[in-house]
């Protein structure tokens, strides 16, 4: 849903997991875009909460390690993997 909202339009949607989200645009136009970029990667299954894109590299490294360590327990291979851990944190993905 696109509405306009004093000088700027705002487009809403609800997310996969039922809260709606919304962004302000200055041009219609650029809101009817993101709306519907946001529509498709939800339709795709490639749509990612907004909240959890923020964790740093750190952060995802250290839940995936503990999701191996956890599934793989007591592997010989596993065991190899000491990744540096507070190198590691604190470093925002992308960087």
């Amino acid at each position: 849903m696109i509405e306009r909202r004093g000088d700027s339009w705002r487009a809403r949607y609800h997310g996969p997991d039922g809260r709606e989200r919304n962004r302000s645009f200055r041009r219609k136009a650029d809101a009817e875009r993101w709306l519907a970029q946001q529509r498709s990667l939800i339709a795709q299954d490639e749509w990612i909460d907004p909240a959890r894109a923020r964790i740093t590299f750190g952060q995802y490294a250290l839940a995936r390690r503990r999701q191996l360590l956890s599934s793989l327990r007591g592997s010989a291979w596993l065991m190899g993997l000491g990744c540096p851990a507070r190198v590691l944190q604190g470093a925002p993905q992308g960087t």
